[in-house]
């Protein structure tokens, strides 16, 4: 992985796209957050390639009732104190200001044509009660609030992801979710986006993964795409 930790929130737009063929990763979709100097939120990854932890595949195996993968935030230590609870809500951005998008090979990148749903349980955490969320982010929703989750305090080691789901009926392609996080004392973060797989070929992931990080950037990163697809093939070419 590539960390961009000198970038401001100007600059957190996350990409991340993965291989249906490949089991979900125990840790799912790795979305780290950190903040700079003038304490703005921001993903440091500008770009993330990870086949093995981005598909969404038919779950349970045996008996599927839905499409489902996983996705976790991750603080990074020493930059946002312990005891600092985040917030999390699913969101767009000025240029798409729907929270869920979708790509496909043949109609490009467009609303999501079914709903997805994020879902994490209730957790005690250091003898904080943390309230679970089961909210369906709908193709027309542009913000959902999702709470604050115990791994944001301010503390790493606690892995717990949040699952993502997609209904049985949903087509194969790329499902593009929209994140902001917040947090007292700091700046809310810009849009950083989260991709995961559904069902494509690795050829047909990177071309939307191209196709949507030239689409998503905030205004006063567009400068920074170019840099942003060279590191994605480098990642990509490294992990060989």
């Amino acid at each position: 992985m590539i960390s961009m930790r000198t970038f401001s929130a100007s600059a957190a737009v996350l990409v991340i796209t993965g291989m249906m063929s490949q089991a979900v990763h125990a840790h799912g979709i790795p979305l780290d957050i950190s903040a700079d100097s003038q304490l703005r939120l921001f993903n440091p990854l500008l770009v993330t390639y990870d086949h093995h932890e981005s598909g969404l595949a038919l779950a349970p195996p045996a008996n599927p009732t839905a499409v489902r993968g996983a996705a976790g935030f991750y603080p990074t230590a020493g930059v946002i104190p312990a005891g600092t609870a985040l917030s999390v809500d699913a969101t767009g951005s000025p240029q798409h200001p729907l929270a869920v998008l979708y790509w496909n090979p043949s109609n490009g990148l467009g609303a999501s044509p079914k709903p997805l749903t994020l879902q994490r349980n209730a957790a005690t955490v250091g003898g904080i009660s943390y309230p679970g969320f089961n909210v369906a982010v709908q193709p027309t929703d542009t913000f959902a609030s999702l709470g604050t989750l115990p791994h944001f305090n301010g503390t790493q080691g606690d892995h717990r992801a949040m699952n993502v789901s997609l209904p049985m009926d949903a087509p194969q392609g790329l499902y593009v979710i929209g994140f902001q996080v917040s947090a007292p004392g700091f700046t809310r973060s810009d849009t950083f986006w989260a991709v995961g797989n559904y069902g494509l070929t690795e050829s047909e992931a990177e071309a939307g993964l191209g196709a949507i990080a030239a689409a998503v950037p905030e205004p006063s990163c567009g400068l920074l795409m170019l840099a942003g697809l060279s590191m994605f093939a480098w990642t990509r070419r490294t992990r060989g």
